[in-house]
């Protein structure tokens, strides 16, 4: 799902959001294709032969990111860090 389609119609939009997010939610499982980026880079100013003058960015699922936004914004991103912290050395 794209962020045109998404906007194309919000109200509906939002309201499948919330139901798919939802069941995310209440299963506590993402689905695998959240999982995974594609890493793209992108130039910046000045000499594009030198390394330095690109960035790296992760591409990911447009769900994916509304999820992690309002996780964030409900929790507070210094519990996300602590639980993603205490999940990877566990």
């Amino acid at each position: 799902m794209t962020i045109v389609i998404l906007k194309a119609d919000l109200e509906t939009s939002v309201d499948v959001l919330h139901y798919f997010l939802h069941e995310v939610w209440e299963q506590e499982q993402i689905l695998e294709d959240w999982q995974q980026g594609l890493i793209g880079k992108l130039p910046k100013k000045g000499n594009l032969t030198e390394c330095n003058n690109w960035r790296g960015v992760m591409v990911m699922v447009v769900l994916a990111k509304v999820l992690g936004t309002i996780i964030i914004t409900e929790y507070g991103i210094e519990m996300v860090i602590n639980c993603v912290r205490n999940r990877q050395f566990s």
